[in-house]
């Protein structure tokens, strides 16, 4: 592994060429795909820079909801699934409401920042 640059400044160098010298080059369908590329470095720039503490803060979340030391979270996942397949009370409904609004702000801090502070009062009534 190499000490610098880090994967994330790697990819932050990638897009911006992209962004500045690529994309005013580019017509139409070339131009999208070129939109698309720089886009995705900056996801995985993102990703890199946050993506341990949001997993980590995932785990945490589904582990106090479930009640549970297990530290997989592709495994708690499916827990919480399988817990509200079969169905919970009013208290359990609102706490799982809240954590998984909270997974899915962390996530659109990677994917679409800016979407993570979306309101979802009206999904729930509130």
């Amino acid at each position: 592994m190499q000490d610098r640059p880090h994967a994330r400044e790697l990819l932050a160098e990638i897009a911006e060429t992209l962004e500045r010298e690529v994309l005013p080059e580019t017509a139409g369908l070339v131009q999208h795909h070129v939109r698309v590329a720089a886009s995705l470095c900056r996801i995985l720039e993102r990703e890199a820079a946050l993506g341990a503490e949001i997993e980590a803060e995932q785990r945490s979340r589904l582990q106090r909801l479930l009640d549970t030391d297990t530290d997989d979270v592709a495994s708690l996942t499916r827990s919480l699934d399988l817990v509200l397949a079969y169905g919970v009370d009013d208290v359990f409904a609102r706490n799982a409401w809240e954590t998984l609004v909270a997974i899915t702000r962390d996530k659109l801090r990677v994917a679409r920042p800016g979407h993570d502070s979306y309101d979802f009062g009206p999904e729930v009534g509130a």
